[in-house]
């Protein structure tokens, strides 16, 4: 590593995350050449930059977490927003107690360093620190943090935008201004926290680009079915816009910035169009691999005939839409309007209405398929071994047979089986397959059960097969090269960032120092710690009202 002198100067390093959820390589690098994010410019300018590659499924929760622990998700216990509880059928939320790993902050605080984490996915509840967390979704609504007085020196700060006006029950323009008051406020939060705390690494996610470029994403694209050209000559530039409100507050915060401070800005995963919805569960149904009770809610649900919540609650057909001005009473009508159809927007059915004794395969969330496996699953019909792998393949045949209706190409991208992507004690815990389609994503309920896959009514973007290799990676300061182009997986950010501050990594890790990307770093100059951390063992983080109100929550962002 060099002198002492050196070593010591490497310990006192600083780094300085900035994630940016959704980011896309795709848009970023063109609007970075056309001189519209001139502060990311200057950071790629200054060092290196490329892609980054995501987890799969490319969901926030499990590509964050890959993130900050550099291992993947068989290593680190999260593999989507929601995963089987152990032993039944219903499934749990991500929190930060189903991690089962160090995170970069446990490894850090452990060196003697002090921390900063704002708004990062799946850290509720926050761990508690030396330092300061602000926990990401999902959440039950309140904003928690470390210490717990932190919420009194920023009572102001708010974790998300209100579900009420994500796509359903408000106008574009009340969904466009609360969701860039709250990135405003949350990089003023992140300004006051680094000058009034000590701290040696601070991460904060801007959430912002993956809710704007869900809902908006037609808006700017003439090749999307749902592109009206009046409508995109008011709203083509709100993603922009949303991407260069992001850049100025990342400007705001270098400025502040000492220059020993190294500055990444990464994504989780890219984006891309949606132009399909896919029901998962009606497709299990048609396959005879999912079974109803006759007389469950979700079977009354389908004769009602077409027309879904989703519809129900599409108002932004115009600039102004049809707003209600309260909030009370948009909920009332709302929840009202659900109960009397019988539907829910997730799950699509109760599991009380599974007929379990003849169900082969069910599924969890967004493209996961469970094996309703003997042994596992309290009431399995699948004997492990032949039986079970015969299921697999059977599934894994047909989604692939899957077409677009109206263009004839395959919609599936890619189906595995979990032993293919992920390694290490916890794979056991993940779905049975896991599968990404091409625009297209998963949705609830059904609005004609004859139609297995449909338009999109609501969100026109998405992050599914094209998305994994569309995230972004940029980083920049003392130590690290200039010019050089690296495509990173999400597994090697933690232990090249530990390389850059001195420390040695986890051995247990799946990432790689990028020794490419770091000044006078060779393969030889890494060292390992011979250290295999699995001490967080799973626990119940919140009520069974407080975890309602996290699914409500979670439904309105459109998860």
């Amino acid at each position: 590593m060099g002198s002492e002198a050196g070593a010591a100067s490497e310990k006192r390093k600083k780094v300085f995350i900035f994630g940016l959820d959704g980011a896309s390589y795709k848009l970023t690098s063109q609007w970075m050449r056309e001189g519209k994010l001139p502060n990311l410019s200057r950071i790629r300018a200054k060092g290196v930059g490329g892609r980054l590659i995501s987890t799969i499924p490319p969901s926030s929760p499990t590509s964050w977490t890959s993130i900050v622990t550099g291992k993947n998700p068989g290593k680190h216990g999260i593999f989507n927003f929601t995963q089987r509880r152990e032993g039944g059928y219903d499934m749990q939320i991500a929190n930060s107690k189903l991690r089962r790993t160090k995170a970069i902050w446990n490894i850090l605080n452990e060196a003697g360093r002090k921390v900063g984490i704002v708004n990062l996915p799946a850290t509720y509840p926050p761990d508690k620190v030396d330092g300061f967390m602000i926990s990401g979704i999902p959440s039950p609504g309140q904003t928690s943090a470390y210490p717990k007085s932190l919420m009194e020196e920023i009572s102001d700060y708010k974790e998300e935008v209100d579900p009420m006006l994500c796509g359903y029950m408000a106008t574009r323009d009340s969904f466009i201004e609360e969701l860039r008051s709250i990135e405003e406020n949350r990089g003023k939060t992140a300004l006051y926290l680094m000058e009034r705390y000590d701290w040696d690494f601070f991460l904060i996610v801007f959430t912002a680009l993956d809710r704007i470029q869900h809902f908006f994403w037609k808006y700017m694209d003439p090749n999307h079915p749902s592109y009206n050209p009046e409508e995109a000559k008011e709203y083509g530039d709100t993603v922009l816009s949303f991407y260069q409100k992001i850049d100025s507050i990342i400007g705001e915060i270098v400025a502040k910035l000492d220059e020993d401070t190294v500055v990444v800005a990464l994504s989780d995963h890219g984006f891309e169009p949606q132009y399909r919805i896919f029901y998962l569960d009606e497709w299990l149904m048609s396959l005879g691999l999912l079974k109803l009770k006759p007389r469950s809610t979700y079977t009354l649900t389908r004769k009602l005939g077409p027309g879904n919540v989703e519809r129900l609650f599409y108002f932004q057909s115009s600039k102004n839409g049809f707003l209600l001005k309260s909030r009370k009473l948009m909920k009332f009508l709302r929840d009202f309007i659900a109960k009397k159809a019988l539907m829910s927007i997730l799950p699509s059915f109760n599991i009380k209405d599974v007929d379990w004794s003849k169900t082969k395969a069910y599924c969890g969330n967004y493209f996961d398929i469970y094996i309703n496996l003997k042994g596992r699953e309290p009431k399995g019909i699948v004997n492990p071994g032949e039986e079970y792998e015969k299921v697999r393949d059977y599934i894994i045949s047909e989604l692939y047979k899957l077409k677009d209706p109206e263009t004839g190409e395959n919609l599936v991208d890619k189906v595995y089986k979990r032993e293919e992507i992920y390694s290490g004690p916890f794979v056991d815990q993940a779905s049975d397959l896991v599968f990404t389609m091409k625009h297209t994503d998963r949705a609830t309920p059904v609005s004609n059960p004859e139609a297995l896959i449909m338009p999109s009514p609501i969100r026109s973007g998405a992050h599914e097969a094209l998305s994994v290799e569309d995230g972004i990676f940029l980083m920049a300061g003392n130590g690290v090269k200039q010019g050089v182009e690296v495509d990173v997986r999400t597994v090697d950010v933690l232990p090249t960032v530990l390389q850059l501050m001195g420390l040695p990594i986890p051995d247990d890790v799946d990432g790689q120092v990028l020794t490419n990307i770091l000044e006078g770093v060779s393969e030889e100059d890494v060292r390992l710690q011979k250290e295999s951390a699995y001490e967080h063992q799973p626990e119940e983080v919140w009520s069974a009202e407080e975890e309602k109100l996290i699914r409500e929550r979670l439904k309105g962002w459109g998860y």
